[in-house]
């Protein structure tokens, strides 16, 4: 490999010189790694990124809507990608509303409860008081139950497993 010299002022004043040492190829997967390295897994795994980052606070809606478009145009294959995809240049308020939908959360719905939870504003590190919207747990856990039957056995399993 060969390494220019760093103090020269233009590019053919650059005096080659070979280290003798070649550089690592770059390897796109490791063998800790079980990565699909399939178009459709790769989106899979974006998604699956890109929403971990929103969650952590370290990505807004509308980032994630973005890079998935882009990531869409690009050819990356993944219908969930697909779904989340919106252009930048749409309305602001259209991102949450998409990440919500794809979530499934409706957090205008009647049947919510809504919880006063302490916190800081952003901007100023006051205290404040939100409302948060959510379901009812024992509501959710019942409609997961009945709409995943696998559950049941899924849970026998697991308690012969532990005697």
């Amino acid at each position: 490999m060969f390494v220019s010299d760093p103090f020269s002022r233009f590019s053919w004043d650059a005096e080659s010189v070979d280290c003798g040492v070649e550089p690592d190829p770059i390897s796109l997967s490791d063998s800790e790694d079980d990565l699909d390295e399939t178009a459709e897994g790769a989106g899979a795994e974006l998604v699956e990124t890109l929403l971990s980052m929103y969650f952590d606070g370290k990505m807004s809606a509308k980032g994630v809507c973005t890079i998935c478009f882009f990531a869409c145009l690009a050819g990356a294959k993944s219908p969930d990608m697909e779904r989340l995809a919106l252009r930048p240049s749409a309305q602001s308020g259209k991102f949450s509303r998409k990440l919500d939908k794809y979530l499934g959360l409706d957090l205008h719905r009647k049947d919510c409860l809504r919880l006063s939870v302490p916190g800081l504003v952003k901007e100023s590190s006051d205290r404040t008081v939100y409302t948060m919207p959510v379901r009812s747990p024992h509501e959710e856990l019942v409609r997961e139950w009945e709409g995943n039957p696998d559950l049941a056995v899924e849970l026998e399993r697991g308690k012969r497993e532990e005697e």
